[in-house]
């Protein structure tokens, strides 16, 4: 089986993608202590390890974890985020040359990268090239092309750019179309489907599991995406029962709290709108979510990220709520406290985008 390691790994977007679409992740890499409990918990049989990864040299690194075929990561983006500071001198734009270094110090079959469209503008082009430069020698490398999630079957018009390479001893790249055909869209509406109603008075840790409705027999694909089987060795066991339960339980169901002038602006807001105070977004059922934000950590001020308002309940969403529009199945767990895990699922790549490319790339690498 094709192996991988995901660096930057956070609660494991892209490796459950990898997963899914064949690979067995051998490995996980954060230096979010939160993030990579979380990635332990859903992937038990990967070797996780809370490290900076600029600290990090890649020849001892492999006799950490065994040599991986394939090292996937999304190096963090704050950086080139055409919102927020948008600081050229942020240090974190250090890890996108940091993820390369190690990829020529490891030397894997194939690599991807992921990161925010912004990191394509024109003031970032030193920091592509001179990343790239480390493996160039090496690798037959792909142009850096864009993927939007609803193109996949997931409800959010999330977009991201990505670096993909395959080793030059391994072969040439083959002309890759990697948005898939025949793919019945997903909006906001469906992904929604069967969840309950929220009571504002779920607040405790029993709250969190609730039960949900299945969805209707016509749409398989829902089913697949949201209650498939997960890939072997992957996958939280309790989440996995209850889920098997009668009536299902799923976790991430915690309500917020909004005063009653809150529900009062929220109650006036239009499906599609934004809310004129908070500025959050009503979502339209019959359209897609926005791209979901990761809010900081508490080394950057500790900001919550902004939630869309539900779309027929006068509360923002909630925690399962988030993870469906973005792509995580049913089982996926996620951390208990809600601002960690907006957090967590805002800084994922969508998983179903990564299965469509990592799957093309594993069809190149396999005998």
């Amino acid at each position: 089986m094709i192996t991988a390691l995901d660096f930057f790994c956070g609660a494991g977007g892209l490796s459950l993608g990898a997963s899914q679409a064949g690979l067995r992740v051998i490995g996980g890499v954060d230096n979010d202590k939160n993030a990579i409990a979380i990635h332990d918990l859903n992937f038990p049989e990967c070797q996780c390890l809370n490290i900076d990864v600029s600290t990090i040299n890649g020849k001892e690194f492999r006799q950490a974890i065994r040599y991986p075929d394939v090292i996937v990561g999304g190096p963090p983006c704050p950086g080139f985020s055409r919102i927020g500071l948008k600081r050229l001198d942020d240090p974190r734009n250090n890890l996108f040359h940091h993820f390369f270094r190690l990829v020529s110090e490891m030397q894997p079959k194939a690599f991807l990268a992921e990161n925010v469209e912004g990191i394509l503008d024109k003031q970032h082009q030193p920091i592509i090239n001179n990343a790239l430069d480390l493996v160039r020698n090496t690798y037959n490398i792909l142009p850096p092309f864009k993927a939007c999630a609803k193109d996949y079957g997931v409800p959010t018009t999330r977009t991201r750019v990505f670096f993909l390479g395959l080793h030059k001893d391994i072969g040439s790249l083959e002309p890759l179309s990697f948005k898939p055909k025949g793919v019945q869209p997903i909006t906001v509406g469906c992904a929604l489907q069967g969840l309950p109603v929220l009571n504002p008075e779920w607040l405790t840790e029993a709250d969190d599991w609730q039960p949900i409705q299945p969805f209707p027999e016509l749409r398989m694909d829902l089913k697949q995406l949201y209650h498939g089987c997960p890939p072997n060795l992957v996958g939280d066991p309790l989440s996995l029962e209850r889920l098997s339960d009668d009536p299902p339980l799923v976790s991430g169901f915690l309500a917020t709290r909004h005063s009653p002038e809150v529900v009062k602006r929220y109650s006036e807001t239009l499906q599609g709108k934004v809310e004129p105070v908070s500025h959050f977004l009503r979502l339209d059922p019959r359209g897609f979510c926005p791209t979901l934000r990761a809010g900081t950590g508490k080394e950057h001020g500790n900001y919550t990220a902004p939630r869309p308002i539900h779309p027929t309940e006068t509360r923002v969403i909630t925690v399962r709520e988030t993870a469906r529009l973005q792509g995580f199945p049913d089982w996926f767990r996620f951390s208990s406290v809600k601002m960690l895990a907006h957090r967590q699922i805002g800084n994922s790549v969508c998983p179903p985008l990564a299965k469509e490319i990592l799957a093309q790339l594993c069809r190149q690498l396999a005998p």
